[in-house]
């Protein structure tokens, strides 16, 4: 027996008694799924009904009643889910009072509409092998059912229980092998959960293989495959080419081909990214989203959210809020010192806290936004190399293999609690959008800065550059001491050495080393310049490269007795990786300060960090300043 964890959207259906129709109320009482096995391409699936092993979380908060597992055709709501001693799951499926719940419950009624099919997403599961031709035997050990639907016509009608006739349903045995549908379509098995360690190996290994291993190394690329292109947008297109028996090169031509058509972005429609116009945008109101989430209306704000929802594949805790409009506005927004009418009839002062530069994006770090799934990586690690031999080079030539490390980037968690006033929310309009937004951005924005720089990446958090195995450091003395030119030249000498192109390489430190750097003369010639040349917009120049402060960069550390030493980070900027899946999820609460006419709000966000190769940075941890 072999257990796994794996994810994706699976559907069964069953059938509907339409006696159970409670007109009055609007519902229909339905058997939602059972432990009846079903024959699958994969093997015999039986969904686990015992307990412990399913997740009714969703189920029990109001999950989406849809047809046709269309989230664009949302007619009402799942209530009183319960898992039976018979192990059945049953629950209340209430119509909303619009016409096309009208319509729908006339169907149920008439026998029109007679089969409810289960969305659910698998957790874990264990596969026993089928003896000879007998087919394994799939037992789903934890799901998470995710919504219920009335469709038309299941795959199977014989025994009442059946996947959903889904024409993106239907996945293709590979290479004789049976494995679970994962991406809703095709198999995608995940070891764990956690990020992998670094693998190194060589590009190609010459290694005699058994049919079982080729079979295996078969379906490993086939699943290699549908990962990447559900993670690039191209899921439907590789999934069809595997159909069609493609080679793996073919496979891979044809998603190089794709990305050349977009013009080399591989997230050129990123999954979170939600096209408003000029007018849209100008009228979208964060802190109307705040209220109606807090008061449970409709606004187009919340119509935005679902259209994020659909597009990412997973529904909201709160609202989405797309970051690339809430960056906008951070960036442009300029907040008033003093706001008349604030709380309507009283002029209030407010005072904008003092926020830290926001660095990563001035250096010119790489933003991935929208990511979908866990993210891979390749570094090359080495450089095959030349041989120079005579006419009978057989012997003498040397292995070249390049070597490769891969890492992952997986979404890590990042929250932030706020708390607005219910008047400021409603009754000053255009200023409450400006300071929620830049208050929300800001926290998000500087919390994700910092990951980036010293994240320590333990407690859940990304592992930033100066915290990385490898980084070079360079000491200026055993205690720490001041910053001199010839301390920064040798960071881009550092950097250099390990051939690594400096073209639009900055320096990051904070205020205080800037200070002591535009004191410092390059050389006690007469006429020489100082370290640090002050340019427009807040940027300066150090030898040459663009120069940025920070205060998020510490000036706190210390070295053998050297206390209050600061950092000087110097890089090429480009290599840093700041992935992002999703929007900002904001979830209300207008319960917990009600007393204080105050709504809570919390923001989620993931995001990871990495670098290609930690050898375009290089540090100095013990200026003293």
């Amino acid at each position: 027996m072999e257990s796994r964890s794996i994810k994706g959207i699976q559907y069964r259906t069953v059938a509907l008694d339409r006696a159970a129709v409670n007109r009055e109320a609007r519902t229909v009482r339905v058997a939602i799924s059972s432990e009846t096995p079903v024959e699958r391409w994969f093997g015999v699936e039986t969904l686990g009904h015992s307990p412990g092993e399913v997740d009714l979380s969703r189920m029990q908060n109001g999950a989406a009643a849809l047809v046709g597992h269309d989230t664009d055709q949302h007619f009402g709501v799942l209530e009183n889910v319960t898992l039976d001693p018979d192990r059945v799951m049953r629950g209340d499926m209430r119509f909303s009072r619009s016409q096309q719940g009208e319509d729908l419950l006339n169907d149920v009624e008439d026998g029109i509409r007679s089969k409810i099919s289960v969305g659910y997403r698998i957790n874990d599961y264990q596969t026993t092998k089928g003896i000879g031709d007998a087919p394994d035997q799939v037992r789903i050990t934890s799901w998470t059912p995710m919504e219920a639907s009335l469709v038309a016509i299941p795959a199977d009608d014989r025994v009442g229980v059946g996947r959903s006739l889904d024409p993106n349903s239907q996945a293709p045995e590979m290479s004789g092998t049976r494995d679970l549908n994962t991406n809703g379509q095709q198999a995608n098995h995940e070891r764990s959960s956690a990020m992998p360690e670094p693998i190194t190996a060589p590009v190609s290994q010459a290694v005699a293989q058994t049919p079982d291993e080729i079979r295996a190394a078969a379906m490993n690329e086939a699943l290699e495959l549908q990962n990447a292109g559900a993670r690039l947008g191209l899921e439907k297109e590789v999934r069809e080419a595997l159909g069609r028996g493609l080679s793996g090169d073919a496979v891979r031509k044809m998603i190089t081909d794709k990305l050349v058509e977009r013009g080399g972005n591989p997230f050129s429609t990123p999954a979170a990214a939600v096209q408003l116009t000029e007018k849209e945008q100008r009228s979208y109101s964060i802190a109307r989203a705040i209220m109606a989430q807090a008061t449970n209306t409709s606004c187009f704000e919340r119509e935005v959210s679902q259209e994020v929802s659909k597009k990412l594949g997973r529904e909201a805790r709160g609202i989405y809020v797309p970051t690339t409009l809430g960056m906008k506005r951070s960036l442009d927004a300029t907040v008033q010192a003093t706001a008349q009418g604030l709380i309507s009839q009283e002029p209030v002062t407010f005072i904008e806290f003092l926020y830290a530069a926001l660095a990563l994006r001035k250096c010119g770090a790489t933003f991935l936004p929208g990511c979908v799934g866990n993210i891979p990586f390749a570094r090359q690690i080495s450089t095959p190399g030349i041989t120079w031999t005579g006419d009978d080079p057989t012997l003498a030539v040397a292995n070249g293999d390049q070597i490769l490390q891969v890492f992952t980037m997986s979404p890590k968690q990042a929250m932030a609690k706020r708390q607005y006033s219910k008047q400021l929310l409603t009754q000053t309009a255009g200023f409450a959008d400006t300071y929620v937004m830049n208050d929300l951005a800001q926290s998000h924005a500087l919390g994700i800065d910092l990951a980036g720089l010293f994240g320590a990446g333990t407690s859940n958090q990304p592992m930033g550059v100066a915290n990385q195995t490898g980084l070079t450091v360079v000491p200026i003395a055993t205690n720490g001491a001041a910053p001199t030119f010839a301390n920064t030249v040798a960071l881009e000498t550092a950097v250099a050495l390990a051939n690594v192109d400096t073209t639009n390489a900055a320096y990051l430190t904070n205020t205080k080393v800037r200070g002591v750097l535009k004191q410092t003369l390059v050389a006690q010639a007469a006429g020489s310049k100082m370290v640090w040349e002050t340019e427009a917009n807040g940027k300066g120049t150090v030898n040459g490269y663009d120069a940025w402060v920070t205060n998020q960069v510490p000036y706190n550390l210390t070295k053998g007795t050297g206390t209050g030493l600061s950092a000087i980070l110097y890089g090429a900027w480009r290599e840093l990786i700041i992935a992002e899946w999703g929007a900002l999820d904001l979830v209300t609460d207008p319960y917990t300060l009600a007393d204080q006419g105050l709504i809570r709000v919390i923001s989620t966000q993931l995001v990871d960090v990495n670098q290609r190769h930690i050898q375009s940075f290089a540090a100095i941890l013990d200026a003293q300043c």
